[in-house]
């Protein structure tokens, strides 16, 4: 009698209803879709740092070379395409940024973190017939960036003027669309995530 008695009173506390168990399972996928959203945004995020940070480690070896072997101007832009990987010198340099690995300036070209094989766009400019000017222009995933408050938002395609540089003549822009960047007008998926920079 003692242990049937003991046997009722247990069997109350035998395990999880199934109302309980679809409840805390709810519970995990909310918060499992909350961590993963914002683990995302936060690669997303990520991204674009390293995508700002890359452009201006490759102004700053511009800057360097200009005053170094460049003797007074910047290197030639050129139209070469950006498909091959990285070190294929004889098919890709970087839209003529590969001299500045070349000259020491620079370990390598960084390329976009979301794909290796897409290369930051760089047009060289002639004021008076030397390059003394540029455009180095990339692509955010995130239109809303603080950034683009102290970005340049100018053209090197040929087609607007150029706000960078009054009277630049940019490289190769008349004669090949690889080599021309416009931030002035340029959009993607809609939104103006054209991020662009000069000296």
């Amino acid at each position: 009698m003692k242990y049937a008695a003991h046997i009722q009173k247990n069997k109350f506390f035998a395990g999880f209803t199934l109302i309980e168990l679809l409840v805390v399972i709810t519970i995990i996928g909310i918060l499992a879709s909350m961590i993963l959203a914002s683990l995302t945004s936060a690669r997303r995020n990520a991204r674009d740092i390293r995508r700002v940070s890359d452009v201006k480690q490759i102004g700053l070896a511009l800057q360097l070379y200009l005053e170094g072997v460049g003797f007074g101007q910047y290197p030639v832009g050129n139209n070469t395409t950006c498909t091959a990987p990285p070190g294929a010198l004889a098919v890709d340099d970087n839209y003529g940024l590969q001299v500045l690995v070349a000259n020491g300036y620079i370990p390598s070209i960084p390329r976009d973190p979301s794909n290796l094989a897409t290369c930051y766009r760089y047009v060289s400019g002639e004021i008076n017939g030397r390059r003394t000017t540029y455009h180095l222009a990339i692509i955010l995933e995130d239109s809303g960036n603080g950034v683009f408050s102290s970005d340049e938002d100018c053209s090197s395609d040929g087609t607007n003027t150029p706000t960078c540089a009054s009277g630049a003549s940019w490289a190769g822009a008349a004669s090949n669309g690889n080599d021309s960047i416009d931030c002035v007008s340029v959009t993607v998926a809609g939104t103006d995530r054209c991020y662009d920079m000069r000296p």
